[in-house]
């Protein structure tokens, strides 16, 4: 039985994320599938940064991270209503949020595109952002701050490949003797 790195965890963020993003930077139409990636990816990150577990409400100190990570978020709850309109629709509905959950009024509205200049900017009452300059700046946080991403929090471990996986992918395990559903990635210790 293993437990994987901190060096494991690092090339298996670097495949499984930032490879597959970077492939999608060229495509105009990949902006959706960058965002959605990328805030799972931010909120891990915030919530492992907070010690906030996955029930927990971000909390001001989040928000703060958040700011801090955008600058143009210029309080925390500029930092929220962004969340609200971003993370929470695409996340939960594939959409932009139409309403503040907390107060059911209208969030500031909400554009991609990748010709704007920088990663996010609230500009005349809207978030303007670049998909892929958005995540390069995420991407950028958790890989200097790659120990944090991975985090403490034993209910949240990052997922494994499994020493069956190993086998398999290396040869060593005979590919017609394994069932269909039988190899997956895994967050057990083994």
């Amino acid at each position: 039985m293993t437990v994987p790195t901190t060096d494991e965890h690092r090339t298996n963020f670097e495949s499984w994320y930032v490879s597959p993003l970077q492939s999608l930077y060229t495509n105009p139409d990949a902006g959706f599938v960058i965002i959605i990636t990328v805030f799972a990816l931010l909120e891990r990150y915030l919530r492992q940064k907070n010690g906030l577990s996955p029930k927990d409400n971000l909390t001001d100190q989040a928000w703060v991270s958040l700011c801090d990570l955008f600058p143009t978020l210029a309080s925390k709850e500029l930092a929220h209503d962004f969340w609200d309109a971003t993370r929470n629709g695409l996340l939960h509905q594939i959409t932009f949020q139409t309403s503040r959950p907390r107060n059911g009024e209208t969030p500031p509205g909400i554009s991609f595109s990748h010709e704007y200049t920088s990663d996010l900017r609230f500009s005349e009452g809207r978030f303007e952002l670049h998909p892929q300059k958005f995540c390069e700046t995420v991407l950028n946080a958790i890989t200097i701050n790659f120990g944090v991403y991975c985090g403490v929090n034993a209910n949240t471990k990052l997922p494994s490949v499994s020493a069956r996986v190993r086998q398999y992918q290396e040869g060593k395990l005979d590919r017609k003797a394994v069932p269909p559903g039988q190899i997956a990635l895994t967050t057990s210790v083994e």
